[in-house]
């Protein structure tokens, strides 16, 4: 595989190298056909249109070039641009449950201590912490990959984690145990899950938090509806294809549902902060609404849910925010519940709590 990426590689870099110079030249080779400027027009700056008029054609010349050199690399060795992994079937993966960055040893134990730190300050409190850390698309679609293979320094991330987390008796629910099938779990464009997928977790975390008596439901009721399908192009799509040539290589977006849930119960203090005995600390995992992993909570505990997830931030840079937060020292919640994914596991952070 190795030696077909350093050939497919270098031959973008060349094409590029060709075409772009060929973009040039036609720059130039027009240029013959535009009349030249008097004074006049020349320090009036008319003249420049025409110029930007022949340099927007031979750009998109270009653009067109490299779009189908795209799709012919594709084609013969089945790969995008750095940050995706192309695999079976039009399912993409994000190279970061793959790579190794640096310190990743390191990185990893410094954030399983500052999770262990997490859950001293919080039971400080008295305050319960859930953990629910979602396993890779990678590890539980490992059929739908193609050439590449989940590294070996990868395998056990997950399993590792989950036994760190008995071994500190800190509650969390094995998500993996919970995915029967994961290709309705996952998007097959997107880092994410879909609906389902956050539907699923979110049924079982609040049958996990009952069970184990961290909290009572109450008598709240909440009523989740769905959007008409739409089409949606993942956050891997941009490391692929663009646009229409995306089609003709079998890269097609998913189609999606968006789920809103709203309350149903009359109770005009039901939102206000005081009230709020849960919070939900994590990623886009959680911040995205299109997913409604916060809603689907809600219906299921039968309690409104604090959401102080983040879009732009890693599970432990939002935790460390919230600790910080005048929301969390004013009205400290009951529980907190911590959506971690396993691919933020040897990612280094600068975290001082």
């Amino acid at each position: 595989m190795i030696k077909k990426q350093n050939i497919s590689g270098v031959m973008m870099l060349i094409f590029s190298i060709i075409f772009a110079i060929g973009a040039v030249f036609s720059i130039f080779a027009t240029s013959g056909s535009v009349p030249k400027p008097t004074l006049n027009e020349f320090l009036k700056g008319k003249w420049t249109s025409t110029y930007e008029k022949k340099f927007d054609e031979a750009l998109f010349h270009y653009r067109q070039s490299l779009d189908f050199w795209n799709v012919a690399n594709f084609k013969m060795f089945k790969e995008g641009k750095d940050g995706v992994i192309i695999g079976k079937d039009g399912w993409l993966f994000t190279t970061e449950e793959f790579d190794r960055p640096k310190g990743f040893n390191d990185n990893i134990n410094a954030n399983i201590d500052f999770i262990t730190q997490t859950y001293k300050t919080l039971s400080g409190h008295n305050i319960e912490l859930f953990v629910i850390p979602i396993p890779s698309k990678a590890r539980l679609l490992r059929e739908k990959l193609e050439r590449q293979k989940l590294p070996a320094y990868r395998k056990s991330i997950y399993a590792d984690f989950i036994s760190f987390l008995n071994a500190q008796n800190i509650r969390h629910l094995d998500l993996a145990f919970y995915i029967q099938d994961p290709e309705r779990f996952f998007l097959k464009t997107d880092t994410h899950w879909t609906a389902a997928g956050a539907e699923l977790t979110a049924k079982n975390t609040a049958q996990r938090l009952l069970d184990l008596k961290l909290i009572d439901k109450k008598g709240d009721t909440f009523e989740t509806t769905l959007s008409d399908p739409k089409t949606h192009e993942g956050d891997l799509m941009r490391y692929t294809v663009n646009g229409e040539a995306a089609a003709r290589v079998g890269l097609n977006p998913d189609t999606i549902q968006i789920p809103q849930t709203i309350s149903t119960t009359l109770n005009d203090d039901l939102f206000s902060d005081a009230q709020l005995d849960i919070a939900l600390v994590g990623t886009s995992y959680s911040a995205n609404k299109e997913w409604n992993f916060n809603g689907f909570l809600k219906q299921y505990l039968g309690a409104d849910v604090l959401n102080m997830a983040d879009e732009g931030l890693g599970p432990f840079e939002t935790m460390q925010n919230y600790l910080l937060s005048n929301t969390y020292k004013n009205t400290p919640p009951k529980l907190v519940i911590w959506e971690i994914p396993e691919r933020f596991l040897p990612v280094h952070y600068d975290l001082n709590i």
